[in-house]
């Protein structure tokens, strides 16, 4: 299997503070400290916190521009919405 150098990370897991080096190709693969894997944060500690807090604020997101779309609709009148609905 081929790796794509430019695309690798390494990640040390744990309460280790080493810096790994390695190379591919002779290029030097980066080494970060979180890192999202499948849709998952993952970090060094390896629980879901970092999950959770990306989550959250995913919903927050989405939760205010639903709010601005509510705040700044026009639509149809009430009067007019219930007898389309009789319909």
């Amino acid at each position: 299997m081929a790796l794509n150098d430019s695309k690798t990370k390494v990640m040390v897991s744990g309460d280790s503070t080493d810096s790994i080096d390695i190379n591919i190709k002779g290029n030097a693969v980066e080494q970060v400290e979180t890192q999202k894997y499948l849709g998952v944060m993952l970090d060094p500690q390896l629980n879901f916190s970092l999950q959770a807090y990306f989550a959250v604020s995913k919903v927050k997101r989405a939760a205010a521009e639903v709010s601005l779309l509510y705040d700044r609709r026009e639509g149809i009148p009430l009067q007019q919405a219930s007898t389309y609905t009789k319909l």
